[in-house]
């Protein structure tokens, strides 16, 4: 939204402590060289408390700068870096203890922004700030061991820094806050930008993904109907290569045989010719039964009879109890097991 310079966006005159999250603050000893023009650097740096970001219009501030193309509610960015400000610790304070540095991460080179916004990530870098006008100062930041480190400038329209001049600073422009003028404020940037911005460099997430064995992943209801069409069912697939639906590593194995015989783009859908006549569908199903059905001479007839009732066939009892037909060590207790779950329906 555009704002007029006359107009404070802090509701109160003090702003409670927020903790320290990351940053950090250099002392007026820290030298460093920016560039310098004869127009001088942008001056205007605006506190925006409903801000969730720094911008920057100027790009001769940065001292780390990495081109990153994004949007904010103010305009396109072309950039995210880092910017160090020189400011007057205290309109009351003098000598070179009277300057300090701020260093202010993550800044959002925004060329078309009329004036630089500090954000709510000030806090990064400043314990509190209390919003209060008096003849020299609108505003004071303070640091964590509870000194002052920067100020906003008592003429100003809007919250605005108090930056260091040469020697200290660079050559700065005149300001261009007039006192009614319409400024671009709060600035908003959205989470998914940032992410995005977090995330760059990284690989996507399907080339760090670790690669799974064919067989990991469970059968999809196509590849159990092919099973059902072929074998009659992954019990007798796996039986047919040597494989025990009882051990899971078999089961991998199978799986993974059983997709490497299976082109993926398969269609299941039989075509109209090739479906067969009801009568042949009968005698499949016949032939089904006689397979299902091959553990009969383990059991006498009225056995046989319960287990129809109860499981169908003698095959499904069998595996549905963990035991194997083919294994002679089994014989007895399967025996033992029908003799049992009849007695306890009679």
């Amino acid at each position: 939204m555009k704002r007029r310079a006359n107009t404070s966006e802090a509701s109160s005159s003090h702003l409670p402590a927020k903790k320290r999250r990351s940053g950090s603050n250099h002392g007026a000893a820290t030298r460093l060289i920016w560039q310098d023009s004869p127009r001088g650097l942008s001056a205007d740096w605006v506190y925006s408390n409903n801000s969730n970001v720094h911008i920057c219009n100027d790009r001769r501030w940065f001292t780390e700068f990495t081109p990153f193309k994004s949007v904010t509610s103010s305009g396109a960015v072309e950039g995210v870096g880092t910017v160090s400000l020189p400011v007057k610790r205290d309109p009351d304070m003098r000598g070179p203890q009277a300057h300090h540095l701020l260093r202010l991460t993550n800044v959002l080179y925004t060329p078309s922004s009329d004036i630089n916004i500090l954000g709510e990530p000030l806090f990064e870098i400043a314990s509190r700030l209390t919003l209060r006008s008096t003849p020299k100062s609108r505003g004071t930041l303070v640091g964590e061991d509870g000194n002052p480190i920067a100020f906003f400038s008592p003429n100003a329209p809007l919250y605005c820094l108090r930056l260091s001049g040469p020697p200290v600073g660079p050559r700065l422009a005149r300001t261009k806050l007039e006192p009614n003028g319409i400024y671009a404020m709060p600035v908003g940037w959205d989470d998914s930008e940032r992410a995005r911005w977090n995330r760059r460099g990284q690989p996507d997430e399907a080339e760090i993904r670790p690669r799974q064995w064919a067989g990991q992943q469970p059968y999809t209801a196509k590849e159990k109907a092919w099973l059902k069409e072929h074998y009659q069912g992954e019990y007798k697939f796996l039986m047919s290569y040597g494989l025990s639906i009882y051990d899971e590593e078999d089961r991998e194995e199978g799986r993974a045989i059983m997709r490497a015989m299976v082109s993926p783009d398969e269609d299941d859908d039989e075509d109209e010719e090739d479906k067969e006549t009801e009568e042949d569908e009968d005698d499949e199903e016949e032939e089904e039964d006689e397979d299902d059905d091959f553990a009969d001479y383990l059991f006498d007839e009225k056995e046989l009879a319960w287990i129809k009732k109860h499981f169908q066939n003698s095959e499904t009892f069998l595996s549905s109890h963990d035991l194997k037909f083919y294994d002679e060590e089994d014989w007895p207790d399967a025996k033992r097991l029908i003799k049992i779950l009849m007695s306890d329906d009679e």
